[in-house]
């Protein structure tokens, strides 16, 4: 007789997160009693999100309602990001093998990112005040951890303790903002907050405050100026295997939580903190852009580009339309995947990159593996035909939609600006010299490192399924 799963389990909405954590349980355990067998974790966690990734797929089809008493939300965007989510952490893993930083790094790393992964996807699925927070510790306190696990490092150090602090501080906002919204409204459940807010609390500024509270956490979580003070230095700081997961999954759970509040829930603050929005986006598009040109370290210059790309996603959810989410959430999705790609092929490398100028020379050593970095690089910038491309091309499109065309021209002159600091790698990649040792692992993870960046040339070139898609589940 064929081994199945009980009826609960596969009726059960959130069983990948069930999975996921039942799997971390067991390869916890298995770790204990097979003390080095790093190798082993690692594959067992390739194949847990495997296995959570087919769930997800399958799962496409259950009726998209709220679950477990309205605390569970499943619904196509759920499961889309979810999707993305699990893949991210796949690739996070398996470029982190490709170095002998994997092999100076405990087999705790492995678990606590997917202790951070199921976090991230209970904030996805929360419909709750309660569930969402709880989400967010579970996906922020594993995260601390790996910032600070160069513990014999100055910079390591440093980092660690800010991003403890503003991360702390930042749920501290949003945590604050949650408790007047509850003493406001009397529920802890999103729907019913919403239906306040729509019978006679739009008026009062009391919402106001609660909207701005929740709006500062999410642009701390985010680095948006001037909440931004930690990016830069953990992006230096950190493992580069922890910036991978960093620069990716946390984004787009953020993002999520956003989305449940001002897309479902505040409906109409929507419009009314449009002000905001703008401003901390041009802001910080601003900032991003001009530091990342002055910057000789190329974790620091990443980082700042990051705060950049955060400032045009605050842009497109400040239009506050279906339109401008959707948007927002492609955008979001289109950065990560193409951060973990760089930073795939940063571990490739049998040295650490550290400065820009230590790419000198690449393309008459690697050419391959330089037109691997150009097509990423193109994409940070926006260079059709690639997927950077179309991502800045639906922003821009749905800022003139919704009527604000002085925001589309000032995104577009300052992404224009913008480009300039990945064209800074560019001329070190291919018309500067240098004779540093570019030798490159073989392995899985480089292999995918090389799949993931040709992905983004292939869905630049042919974006329509993966735009009609993300439509699908806003329109």
């Amino acid at each position: 007789m064929m081994f199945s799963l009980p009826h609960f389990l596969q009726a059960n909405p959130a069983f990948p997160e069930i999975l996921l954590l039942g799997g971390t349980v067991i390869i916890l355990l298995i770790d204990l009693f097979l003390s080095g067998k790093k190798a082993l974790t690692f594959f067992l966690s390739e194949i847990l999100l495997i296995a959570v990734l087919i769930c997800i797929v399958k799962e496409w089809t259950f009726p998209m309602q709220a679950y477990f008493s309205g605390q569970y939300l499943l619904d196509q965007y759920a499961l889309l990001t979810k999707a993305v989510m699990v893949g991210l952490t796949f690739l996070t893993l398996a470029y982190t093998r490709t170095r002998d930083e994997f092999e100076k790094l405990r087999s705790e790393y492995i678990l606590l990112i997917l202790f951070a992964l199921l976090g991230a996807m209970v904030l996805v699925s929360a419909e709750g005040l309660i569930s969402i927070y709880l989400g967010l510790e579970l996906m922020s306190l594993p995260v601390y951890v790996l910032v600070a696990l160069k513990r014999d490092s100055e910079k390591g150090v440093e980092a660690a303790i800010k991003y403890f602090v503003m991360g702390a501080l930042a749920s501290g906002f949003l945590l604050f903002g949650f408790s007047l919204l509850y003493g406001l409204t009397g529920s802890l459940w999103l729907p019913q907050i919403a239906q306040v807010l729509l019978y006679g609390g739009m008026g009062t500024p009391a919402f106001y405050v609660v909207a701005i509270f929740i709006i500062v956490g999410i642009a701390f979580k985010l680095g948006i100026v001037p909440f931004h003070m930690w990016v830069a230095d953990v992006y230096e700081g950190a493992p580069l295997s922890t910036v991978i997961f960093l620069s990716s999954v946390p984004k787009i759970a953020i993002l999520a939580l956003f989305l449940r509040f001002f897309g479902e829930t505040f409906t109409s603050f929507g419009f009314m903190v449009q002000p905001i929005m703008f401003t901390l986006g041009f802001l910080s598009l601003i900032l991003g852009s001009t530091a990342a040109l002055m910057q000789k370290n190329l974790r620091r210059f990443l980082g700042y580009s990051t705060i950049a790309n955060m400032g045009i996603v605050f842009l497109s959810l400040g239009i506050a339309t279906p339109q401008g989410f959707s948007a927002a959430v492609f955008y979001t999705m289109v950065y990560a995947a193409t951060s973990v790609a760089l930073f795939g092929l940063l571990l490739a490398f049998n040295r650490d990159i550290v400065n820009i100028e230590d790419l000198k020379g690449l393309h008459a050593q690697k050419p391959f593996t330089a037109f691997l970095f150009l097509i990423l690089l193109l994409s940070f910038a926006g260079v059709p035909p690639l997927l950077g491309f179309d991502a800045k091309f639906l922003v821009l499109l749905s800022l003139v939609h919704a009527g604000h065309l002085g925001v589309a021209i000032g995104m577009l002159v300052l992404s224009v600006i913008s480009a300039g600091y990945a064209l800074r790698v560019v001329k070190a990649i291919y018309f500067e010299k240098g004779e540093g040792d570019f030798s490159c692992v073989r392995s899985f993870g480089r292999g995918c490192a090389v799949l993931n960046t040709l992905a983004i040339l292939g869905l630049g070139i042919f974006p329509g399924m993966l735009l009609a898609l993300v439509h699908q589940v806003f329109m």
